[in-house]
């Protein structure tokens, strides 16, 4: 298995603080970082602080309206029909705007090749002009371009096969400004869209799709499991909405669902909605021979719940993870999650979901530079779950990450970092969280004392809110003892976090000593915030905190960056 590390940069280990070598080699993410096809990882600069952007996958094959094969028009199922029927490479399907299509398969047109561009095929609104502009930090589409878009309609009661679906082998479309919806009861179990065949396996692989500009829901009083379950590789889903996905019943719900191994998905600059998952990695077995999701972006994207849904039984994670390997998390703002099916926004884990899958796996996962609002809790990492996951979820960054508002669940219990037993070389680093239960929860058993294969750094965060515990070691005890029997073994490391005094268990004198050296503020006001009341958490020039983090800047979110990411994030 391919795997390009950042892990020892410039001479540094594992578990040792990254070195500053430029301007912003401090923010250089610790892990694997999502590859091309050519293999390569998609490139820190130093000088920024920032993770290249892939322009190049969302840019048009051609200037629409003079494609290199044949312009067809459609204003109707029939010549929609007989438009299919004439594929070939190259063409461009034109639906007028306001037309309203049932729904139709993809075909395997021959001929791809994804390094010419004249080879791909477009099916596209000709009220393109009048969406959003196209831009790789571009709006997603709203209520006000439905009259620019056309329709696909699933209306039939008697299967819950997808509006658009890709025939076997199907490669190279790109869709532009469809309303994907339903009129039909009951739930579409494979998605409004499905980038893949029902029947799938190698020899039928499909890849090169690109969803741009689209919007996917459902109709009021029906139901939609999914709204895009992709099974291609290199697919692109950019500045869509997926809104509204409920299935109506008690099962489960995903904006996007990936359970293929596939390989390089791009969700950017999207608002997302769903009431179980937003986004799922796994669920279910691959039926291709590649059977973790590999190479993931999601970047720049509006994830969020309905205030609505705030008592529905299903609701879960704003991201879960059962398997993924190289999955970069970056630039989100993630809204609303309540303590009911599951607790936390986001969940890392190795999971065969009930042994179905082969070799489950979730590695190298960074999430860094995220906002959250109004979430019940953070972030869980580790499980290993299921006969065939063959070891946890390991080497996951969560790092420069906002949290701005917890809302208090039914125990009372927000965690924000909570590392399974089986999670192994993972971080938690330079975050802002308020918390209600602890900072730092490790669950899950106990960890043989010594273990060198096993470790977790939580480090130069900030906690700006009461909490009941602080950092809390379940199965060792408490605190104290976690302090005493596991930070001093192994490779552990708590060190340098500001938090504010626990109730239960205030921070032990170890832990505020050489080498962990965490401190307690008397109070929020104590940290020394720029503007906590009005939103502005970077440090103050006054704060006792400032260049306190083991690098020597500020501990807790770098703000700068944060605020350049989150630019027009907005539903």
């Amino acid at each position: 298995m391919l795997s390009i590390s950042c892990a020892k940069q410039k001479g540094r280990s594992r578990f040792s603080s990254p070195g500053v070598t430029g301007d912003f080699e401090w923010l250089r993410p610790l892990y694997s970082l999502p590859i091309d096809r050519s293999g390569n990882p998609l490139a820190f600069d130093a000088t920024t602080g920032l993770i290249t952007t892939n322009v190049a996958s969302i840019a048009l094959p051609w200037t629409l309206g003079s494609p290199p094969g044949t312009v067809r028009n459609v204003a109707s199922d029939g010549q929609m029909t007989t438009a299919l029927a004439a594929l070939a490479r190259g063409d461009e399907i034109v639906v007028n705007a306001g037309t309203t299509l049932s729904v139709f398969d993809l075909p395997n047109i021959s001929g791809f090749d994804p390094d010419n561009a004249a080879t791909w095929i477009i099916i596209r609104t000709s009220g393109v002009a009048s969406l959003p502009a196209l831009s790789a930090t571009g709006n997603p589409v709203s209520t006000g371009d439905v009259s620019f878009m056309f329709s696909v309609v699933h209306t039939s009661t008697f299967d819950s096969s997808p509006c658009i679906r890709a025939a076997a082998s199907a490669k190279g479309y790109r869709i532009i400004g469809a309303q994907v919806t339903s009129t039909k009861s009951g739930n579409h179990e494979d998605g409004l869209i499905r980038t893949s065949p029902d029947s799938y396996n190698d020899a039928g692989r499909t890849s090169f799709f690109t969803i741009d500009r689209c919007w996917i829901t459902r109709t009021a009083g029906t139901g939609a499991r999914r709204g895009i379950s992709v099974g291609s590789d290199d697919t692109v889903i950019h500045q869509c909405r997926i809104s509204d996905i409920d299935d109506a019943s008690v099962d489960d719900s995903q904006g996007i669902s990936m359970w293929e191994g596939i390989s390089r998905v791009r969700i950017t600059r999207n608002v997302i909605e769903a009431v179980s998952e937003n986004i799922l990695g796994g669920g279910v077995g691959s039926s291709l021979t590649t059977k973790n999701p590999t190479d993931i972006e999601i970047r720049g994207n509006y994830i969020n719940k309905k205030s609505s849904w705030s008592a529905i039984t299903e609701v879960k994670n704003h991201i879960e993870l059962k398997k993924g390997i190289r999955v970069l998390i970056e630039g989100n703002k993630f809204v609303n999650m309540w303590q009911l099916a599951q607790d936390q926004s986001q969940i890392y884990q190795s999971n065969s979901q009930s042994g179905l899958e082969v070799a489950a796996l979730t590695k190298d996962v960074t999430c860094r530079f995220n906002q959250f609002d109004n979430i019940f809790s953070f972030v869980k990492l580790g499980w290993k779950n299921g006969t065939n996951a063959t070891e946890g979820a390991s080497r996951m960054e969560i790092s420069h990450c906002l949290v701005t508002s917890c809302n208090l669940g039914i125990d009372n219990s927000n965690v924000t970092f909570m590392p399974d037993v089986n999670c192994n070389d993972s971080t938690f680093r330079y975050n802002t969280t308020p918390n209600t239960h602890s900072l730092f929860y490790m669950s899950g058993g106990v960890i043989p004392l010594g273990s060198t294969n096993w470790g977790v750094r939580c480090e130069n965060n900030i906690s700006y809110d009461v909490t009941t515990y602080g950092i809390f070691g379940a199965g060792s005890g408490n605190e104290t003892d976690l302090n005493i029997a596991y930070l001093n073994s192994g490779n552990w490391s708590v060190k340098r976090n500001v938090l504010l005094p626990a109730i239960n268990t205030p921070l032990s004198a170890g832990l505020k000593a050489t080498p962990h050296f965490n401190s307690e503020a008397a109070n929020a006001a104590a940290i020394g915030f720029t503007n906590l009341a009005g939103g502005d958490f970077s440090l103050a020039g006054g704060s006792a905190y400032k260049g306190t983090s083991m690098d020597g800047k500020d501990p807790g979110v770098y703000w700068p960056l944060l605020q350049t990411l989150l630019s027009g994030i907005n539903p």
